[in-house]
């Protein structure tokens, strides 16, 4: 049985240099949704510390950190030899900016505001110019349950579970992380894509409701609550 990490595994890994948490929020939560693994670092020395651990295939690059210039990091990227995806998105708008950014060994230049479909976009092209990824999965099967991330659609053993949107997103995210306890804020965060100031009712609602389609349809899995802690996404 494949399990959904090794899948994953295959898409590109992502790490965003950001500092804003709320830019981070977002972007990571589109990223996920499309099936990429996606790492996270608000200074310049976090960036370097996952890059000394991790083989990363594209990097979102803000051109201003507290520790340091966003340009000036992917010319030290640059001179390591690393072939990685370096995009940056950045407040800067000018010309000088964006022709500088490109020199130090950019792969593309993104201002914001932008869309983030367009941002997914534009790490594909980039991928495709430099011939080293491929399309993130849009099907991913584990066991007899079987995910279609484009769609939003999740199925068991070819019995459409008729998800809504946020119980697809909320199956999604548990499944990434089997039988790992994920916090009730944790979950919220990702799913609604803002702090959740305490009232936990809405995922309650999902979990209760998520977990009664499993259970419908003999899914070999449940959605399982640890006191105090979250919930956990395992084999019944």
């Amino acid at each position: 049985m494949i399990s959904v990490k090794t899948v994953i595994m295959k898409a590109e890994h992502v790490l965003l240099v950001e500092e804003n948490e709320k830019t981070n929020v977002i972007n990571r939560h589109a990223l996920l949704r499309a099936g990429y693994d996606v790492m996270v670092s608000r200074t310049l020395g976090e960036a370097r510390a996952i890059l000394t651990r991790h083989k990363v295939g594209v990097i979102l690059l803000d051109t201003m950190l507290p520790d340091g210039c966003g340009m000036a990091f992917c010319g030290e990227i640059r001179d390591r030899g690393m072939d990685t995806h370096i995009l940056f998105l950045s407040s800067l708008s000018g010309q000088g900016d964006r022709l500088r950014a490109l020199a130090m060994g950019g792969d593309d230049y993104i201002t914001k505001p932008y869309d983030i479909e367009e941002l997914l976009a534009r790490i594909q092209a980039a991928m495709r110019r430099r011939g080293m990824g491929q399309q993130p999965p849009k099907t991913l099967r584990h066991g007899h349950l079987t995910l279609n991330t484009f769609a939003g659609r999740a199925f068991v053993d070819g019995e459409d579970l008729m998800l809504s949107t946020k119980e697809f997103a909320l199956l999604h995210l548990l499944l990434q992380h089997e039988n790992q306890v994920l916090s009730v804020a944790t979950i919220y965060e990702e799913i609604w894509e803002t702090p959740m100031n305490g009232d936990n009712r809405p995922l309650k609602t999902r979990i209760c409701g998520l977990r009664k389609k499993m259970d419908c349809a003999d899914c070999e899995y449940t959605i399982n609550a640890v006191y105090g802690q979250g919930y956990c996404f395992e084999r019944v």
